[in-house]
């Protein structure tokens, strides 16, 4: 299996997560803040990480916007315990889904 094929199935189980706990879909945010979700048709998400993989980047975490109401985006490192990327990632989920809290 390879790294963005881990990537997907690790993007897919937390967007399953998320979904049963009342979030939206999950973005997986990479070093240069580019977007990639699950859903995604165009480009198909396995090309897109695998391009964004070759050219260097690393998945910085997850963020996912509150389903049916507002409140505080879920936020979520790519490697636990990483205190300045979360820092990052709430203030990434901030500005996307600002209009939803």
């Amino acid at each position: 299996m390879t790294d963005a094929e881990c990537i997907i199935q690790r993007l897919n189980r937390m967007t399953r997560y998320l979904s049963h706990r009342g979030y939206g879909i999950a973005q997986l945010v990479f070093s240069d803040s580019s977007y990639v979700s699950s859903t995604e048709w165009e480009p198909e998400p396995l090309t897109r990480i695998g391009t964004l993989l070759q050219q260097g980047e690393r998945p910085l975490g997850f963020i996912a916007p509150l389903r049916d109401r507002r409140g505080e985006p879920w936020v979520e490192p790519w490697q636990s315990g990483d205190e300045k990327t979360c820092a990052e990632l709430r203030s990434l989920a901030h500005l996307r889904y600002h209009h939803r809290m």
